[in-house]
């Protein structure tokens, strides 16, 4: 049989069955199009293959295979549908080949194109994975030239979808109405429009993997609302990009024919649904009755956040495995977040596929090689049993693993990534690949027998050859895998820091169930104390922080050698540098580091880190070196002093409090002397400062720092 009579029966049995197929051509580039186009799947004119009917798209950054979609423009892609996909890639981006997985409609087929060369472990596990798959295709050129063709899988019967009930009356309906998938979508609309219609402060997330509809769930829930409006009503949709609710309003279109769809906004006599993102949501003075979030897991955890505190009927939706690089990891974030924020809060998850059949072998495959759907260990053992502090040091095994280990053992890799998703909700599976392939990565593990309890990615850094750090101080390059000695020269100053040895924690996670234990202290320790032994001079690490991420790396023995002056786009919070000498040389450098950082924090808290949490303020101050704090003069006290008896004004007395309050910070913390940090040390304007802590006004606030150093003014006199 020819592969054209092979694929044409491929697809028409994928048709058959609602179902979807990946197809591997391992081979030369050209091989692998000849076949394409002879097949008729592949068209050499780009423009054919993105304006076709049975529209494919290739993505690719091989001359063979013109590509419609790049690596920076695939986002766009992300809730449409397409009829087959071309995925020829030489850096094989595992991100855009889950992503791009999604957009494909039932009855087609993903293609991958993979050379000869391809030197990966991750790739490797995959073809080992295909190999054993009777669903999805490795077609290698060396067998295809000798005229041997995989066995199709068995036809299956796939249930029918059952369209429920139309959306409007019939008189309404259009030649295609847009109806309802299944009972679990009826069910979704419902709990949708009871969040406008019922109690206020009872936000839902709704959750799904790809293809189960929550997109049309969200356009049902508006048809109905505007059909049945007896007023004017206004929902606004915010969205990581507007290109990924173009399935979203032409679906909006489709159930209410007589409104008008523009670019972001659909207008109907009822009402209106606009697009609005979400920086500019929260910065407007709009008072829309209902708030639909879509794809919120691509959207940073702190703007959500504003958004539930400051809304009062949301409906969140986000795919659970995450392709856009979030996933199960935010679900337990976020929902911890809405559990104080938001008590009442409601959830609903939608299983049954819409856009394919159930047991789709290409969504299976995908899950199963990116890992999207490993099981945590079951430590409930564990948890019964928690040993006591004597016996804790010594109640799990510290092991390392290279890529070639947890190639070799799957079961161990499924649960070290659930582990890295569910504490990281950022991990993504370009994590999964770095694992296998970066030779510089190492895995360490916290063990009880063959249960994962903690986890952490390990890279090596530092020690550069002449011409690499020649390169970076001449700022021709930036290199790979050596973030801490980069960050240290170009943005502290230190010119040796290529000379050094660096151990990275990339990631570091505790199995869900037993945080809070101090196992994550113990299990940095360990890290440390492995990192010592060979030879390494430093131990860093760089993350979002905040209060408590910075006083457990603090707590580990951990210094501060810079924070970020730009937020973090998924966070909203700055990124610290933190590190821990491990020798006498880098001892002494780290005291280096440790005086800049200290020097320069407490001028820019005007400016850079103006907008830094007043907490976290204090923690950084809390943990200044006792040498580096500021001696007050006989001047600065008596200042301090008459501020808190009133003889004199607060800005004649304002240097002096600066100065006293970084030496008070050393203190106890109290929630109290956040107002403080605020005004006197951040400088932010009365108005801004009354806002944030709810104070009438001028009178009010200086009353009250009056009062707190009045308090706490004898503290100036022993200094």
């Amino acid at each position: 049989m020819h592969f054209s009579s092979w694929f044409t029966q491929l697809q028409s049995q994928l048709l058959k069955n609602r179902h979807r197929s990946l197809l591997l051509l391992k081979g030369e580039e050209n091989w692998a199009k000849n076949l394409l186009v002879e097949a008729g799947f592949f068209s050499v004119n780009v423009q054919e293959i993105a304006h076709s009917v049975n529209s494919r798209q290739v993505f690719s950054d091989n001359v063979n295979f013109p590509a419609t979609i790049t690596r920076q423009t695939y986002r766009r892609l992300l809730g449409t549908e397409n009829h087959g996909l071309v995925f020829c890639d030489s850096q094989f981006d595992i991100e855009a080949l889950a992503a791009l997985s999604g957009t494909i409609a039932a009855g087609g087929v993903m293609v991958v194109v993979l050379n000869n060369s391809t030197d990966s472990l991750f790739i490797e596990r995959l073809l080992s994975l295909l190999s054993f798959n009777t669903e999805n295709y490795l077609l290698e050129q060396e067998i295809i030239a000798q005229g041997k063709l995989p066995d199709l899988a068995k036809s299956k019967t796939s249930e029918p979808v059952q369209l429920v009930t139309n959306v409007r009356s019939s008189s309404l309906i259009s030649e295609q109405p847009l109806t309802y998938g299944n009972e679990e979508q009826v069910q979704a609309v419902a709990k949708i429009i009871k969040v406008l219609k019922g109690h206020r402060d009872r936000p839902l997330v709704l959750t799904a993997d790809r293809g189960r509809g929550k997109s049309t769930a969200l356009a049902l829930a508006c048809c109905q609302i505007l059909n049945s409006a007896n007023q004017a009503i206004r929902i606004v949709i915010t969205a990581p990009n507007l290109s990924s609710l173009n399935v979203f309003f032409e679906q909006l279109h489709r159930g209410l024919p007589d409104g008008n769809l523009h670019k972001d906004k659909f207008i109907h006599s009822n009402g209106s649904v606009e697009f609005l993102a979400i920086d500019h949501l929260l910065e407007s003075d709009t008072s829309p009755a209902l708030v639909l979030v879509d794809e919120a897991a691509g959207l940073p955890v702190y703007l959500l956040e504003k958004l539930v505190t400051r809304y009062h009927r949301v409906v969140f939706s986000s795919t659970v495995h995450g392709y856009e690089g979030a996933g199960r990891g935010f679900t337990l974030k976020f929902y911890k977040t809405l559990d104080t924020l938001k008590p009442n809060w409601q959830k609903c998850s939608l299983h049954q596929p819409i856009r394919w059949a159930a047991h789709d072998p290409l969504e299976s495959f995908i899950f199963k090689s990116c890992l999207l759907n490993a099981e945590l260990a079951d430590v409930s053992h564990v948890v019964n049993n928690f040993p006591d502090n004597k016996t804790k040091e010594n109640a799990f095994e510290f092991k390392l693993f290279s890529g070639q280990q947890l190639l070799n053992n799957e079961a161990l890799l499924a649960q070290i990534f659930a582990t890295l998703v569910t504490a990281h909700y950022q991990t993504s599976p370009s994590d999964l690949k770095q694992l296998l392939d970066n030779e510089q990565i190492k895995t360490a593990a916290f063990l009880q027998g063959e249960r994962v309890i903690a986890v952490a990615m390990l890279l090596t850094e530092g020690q550069c050859s002449v011409d690499e750090v020649q390169a970076v101080k001449t700022s021709q390059r930036r290199l790979k895998n050596q973030f801490l000695p980069q960050s240290l020269f170009t943005h502290c100053g230190i010119e040796s820091a290529f000379n050094y040895r660096y151990l990275r924690v990339m990631r570091i996670a505790v199995h869900p169930q037993l945080q809070s234990k101090a196992i994550g202290g113990e299990f940095l320790a360990k890290i440390s104390a492995y990192a010592r032994h060979q030879g390494f001079d430093f131990i860093g690490a760089s993350f979002g922080v905040n209060h408590s991420l910075l006083g457990f790396w603090l707590q580990g023995g951990f210094e501060l050698a810079r924070i970020g002056f730009s937020q973090d786009k998924a966070s909203g919070e700055n990124s610290a540098l933190v590190l821990q000498g491990l020798n006498e040389k880098a001892t002494a450098l780290m005291q280096t580091i440790t005086q800049l950082f200290y020097q320069q924090f407490d001028y820019l808290l005007t400016d850079e880190y103006q907008h830094l949490p007043a907490k976290l303020v204090w923690k950084i101050l809390h943990a200044s070196p006792e040498a580096l704090l500021p001696l007050l003069t006989a001047s600065d006290k008596k200042s301090v002093v008459d501020f808190s008896h009133k003889t004199r004004l607060y800005s004649s007395c304002v240097y002096a409090l600066h100065r006293w309050l970084i030496l008070h910070c050393q203190q106890k913390y109290s929630p109290e002397v956040l107002v403080l940090i605020t005004r006197i040390l951040q400088k932010k304007s009365i108005a801004a400062v009354c806002q944030q802590f709810g104070f009438t006004g001028k009178k009010a606030l200086n009353t009250y720092l009056v009062d707190y150093v009045s308090k706490h003014s004898s503290e100036a006199l022993i200094n």
